[in-house]
């Protein structure tokens, strides 16, 4: 197959990767304040406008030939933890939001609702290895504006999410909702709720990190609340009911804008956290009618089995650079996919994802 010309995205990167590394005086500065990134999150969009319909352009001539991942659910893909090395292992080609973009939500609040010490240890750990991608593998990955590219209108999006969600919530309630006020009228205490639930929903809700589905869903909102910044000075007034929504459609509409994204783009998604990762499988069935989605949700899901299942010491001992020249041409993805379909291995009812826990394995072996 003939290499695909990437220009514009190419030269995006490194003049990306100038305006990145202009900011390191205001990130070194000894007390860097909100309003400082904040003005740099607005050069970064300014920067991204520019250039948007090129970019998209190139990408779409990309997906067309390649199989081509997207880091979901994260904000940034973690270099010192051997991150790049799973981000690389499928697929051709990988590509990034931009971290900034991503940010820029956290940092519109109003002053009192952030806590502003957590926000800015976030912000220097994007900015850090966002600064490793550019100047160390700025030809492995590639950092993009995608959901700008991807949803033209915000307010469609917005209206899309929320009529979507509350199909979500009839469902796990087995109840009719016309809008958030009808269900909190409906239900008082988490207690009230968790009974209501159909029993898949509530056997397999989860809203932290640790897969625990035994807490009760008191423990697990309480949990989420403990766990995400900001998030307690914005419901301090809430009711439990107002609580538990916002908790649900804070995951559920993550993994909404992540298919929303990647299939107006023709990408695959790669998840690597829990949570996402569970919503999805929740909501998935809904998905799986369409031959594509299908296909695009069966490789995220061998990429998370994978994220899973290899140890990240068998990377200690070999450079990203040998890495990926082991990699090259092998075709990893395909051949799980291929093994699979051979052995008649459906990925999508239950046991199929430990039956293909072993190809992946036997596949690995050949290469570390």
């Amino acid at each position: 197959m003939i290499a695909p010309i990437l220009f514009n995205i190419q030269k995006s990167q490194n003049e990306y990767r100038d305006l990145i590394l202009s900011y390191k005086k205001i990130i070194n500065k000894r007390k860097m304040c909100i309003n400082d990134i904040s003005m740099m999150i607005d050069d970064i969009k300014l920067f991204w406008i520019e250039r948007l319909n090129i970019i998209e352009f190139e990408l779409n001539e990309l997906v067309k030939n390649y199989c081509c991942f997207l880091l979901s659910g994260a904000i940034y893909l973690g270099i010192s933890d051997y991150e790049h090395y799973y981000f690389k292992s499928l697929g051709d080609y990988h590509f990034l939001y931009d971290p900034f973009l991503k940010l820029e939500n956290f940092f519109h609040l109003p002053h009192n609702k952030i806590n502003k010490d957590e926000t800015i240890k976030i912000f220097n750990a994007a900015y850090k290895d966002t600064v490793q991608i550019l100047t160390k593998y700025n030809n492995q990955f590639y950092i993009l504006p995608m959901r700008e590219i991807a949803i033209k209108s915000s307010k469609e999006q917005v209206e899309f999410l929320e009529k979507s969600f509350l199909n979500f919530l009839s469902n796990a309630f087995d109840v009719k909702f016309i809008s958030r006020e009808d269900f909190c009228k409906k239900y008082k205490t988490y207690e009230e709720i968790e009974e209501n639930m159909i029993p898949y929903f509530r056997k397999y809700l989860i809203l932290d990190e640790q897969f625990n589905f035994t807490l009760t869903l008191r423990e697990k909102i309480n949990l989420y609340i403990k766990s995400q910044i900001n998030i307690p000075e914005l419901i301090k007034d809430n009711s439990e009911t107002e609580i538990f929504i916002l908790s649900i459609f804070t995951w559920y509409s993550q993994i909404i804008d992540i298919l929303s994204v990647c299939t107006r783009l023709g990408l695959n998604p790669f998840i690597r956290f829990n949570v996402t990762f569970q919503y999805l499988t929740l909501i998935m069935n809904i998905f799986i009618e369409d031959n594509e989605l299908k296909k695009m949700i069966e490789r995220t899901i061998v990429f998370y089995i994978f994220y899973k299942l290899i140890n990240r010491n068998r990377f200690k001992n070999i450079t990203f650079s040998d890495y990926c020249s082991r990699i090259k041409d092998k075709r990893i993805l395909n051949n799980i996919l291929d093994t699979m379909h051979d052995q008649g291995i459906d990925i999508f009812v239950d046991g199929g994802i430990k039956k293909i826990q072993t190809i992946i394995n036997d596949e690995f072996e050949s290469i570390i």
